[in-house]
């Protein structure tokens, strides 16, 4: 059966409400996350995360895997760190929490 994509979903990052941003305002570089620990999702859940991540050769370290979003944006909110997710995933949240593009795009095929 052919695969048809419906749509490309962007890939933000996730940092606690009010986290001080070193770079421009509007998107997120490498280079401000790669230090802060990883909200990582189950590997079966975030390939498209992994995948991107690795095509821009981003290390990163990450002291849990999260098996669901909620989860995951709970720990942001907390401030254990910051979450890679599809837009899509995010909206509507009521979550404390603020959301980036980066700035080499990055997105989920839906």
């Amino acid at each position: 059966m052919p695969f048809e994509p419906l749509h490309l979903d962007p890939l933000l990052c996730v940092l606690p409400k009010g986290h001080p941003k070193k770079g421009p305002a509007d998107y997120i570089t490498f280079d401000e996350i790669r230090h802060m620990p990883f909200i990582m999702l189950q590997e079966t859940v975030d390939s498209d995360i992994r995948d991107y991540l690795k095509n821009h050769q981003i290390t990163y370290s990450s002291n849990c895997h999260i098996e669901d979003d909620l989860s995951a944006l709970v720990m942001v909110e907390s401030g254990f760190g910051y979450a890679v997710m599809p837009e899509m995933v995010l909206k509507g949240i009521p979550y404390a929490i603020d959301t980036y593009p980066f700035e080499e795009p990055g997105y989920r095929l839906v």
